[in-house]
């Protein structure tokens, strides 16, 4: 199964739901870049999960996918703790990710790689406000357990 193509339908689906639609209180009826990420939030953890199961789906054997899993449910732990403090920029949630998966292994990389764009494109958007910062990356936590669920007790 080509990796890029369910990984770049994760960046997209997390991407299209900040669009403008037209909707927005304000003036002229555009979103402003808060509701645009409020508006994203429903779609970041399916989009997170999505990414995750491709890299499930990468395991040669049961155990290996179980391994997966743990490592995976682990990273949920590391983006939770990057809530506390000030709002990390993406290419610190890329290297906090770095340092603990094992990033010479292509479908990790590219894991890595989605997991900070999915991110960047909400980071671009919440300026100075950690509470929707925090959001973003509770809810990029709750993808990787979501999609971690039957694996890891």
């Amino acid at each position: 199964m080509n990796i890029l193509l369910p990984l770049s339908l994760a960046v997209i689906l997390a991407g299209c739901s900040t669009t403008n639609t037209g909707g927005g209180s304000d003036v002229g009826g555009t979103t402003t870049p808060k509701q645009a990420v409020e508006s994203a939030l429903p779609y970041i953890a399916p989009a997170v999960t999505l990414a995750c199961t491709v890299v499930l789906e990468q395991a040669v054997s049961p155990e290996d996918r179980v391994e997966k899993a743990k490592m995976i449910n682990n990273v949920a732990t590391i983006v939770e703790s990057l809530t506390r403090g000030s709002t990390p920029t993406p290419d610190q949630l890329q290297k906090a990710l770095t340092d603990y998966l094992p990033a010479e292994k292509t479908h990790w990389a590219k894991y890595i790689v989605v997991v900070k764009d999915i991110y960047a494109a909400q980071f671009a958007k919440i300026g100075s406000d950690a509470k929707l910062g925090v959001d973003v990356l509770n809810a990029i936590a709750r993808g990787c357990k979501t999609a971690t669920d039957e694996y890891v007790e």
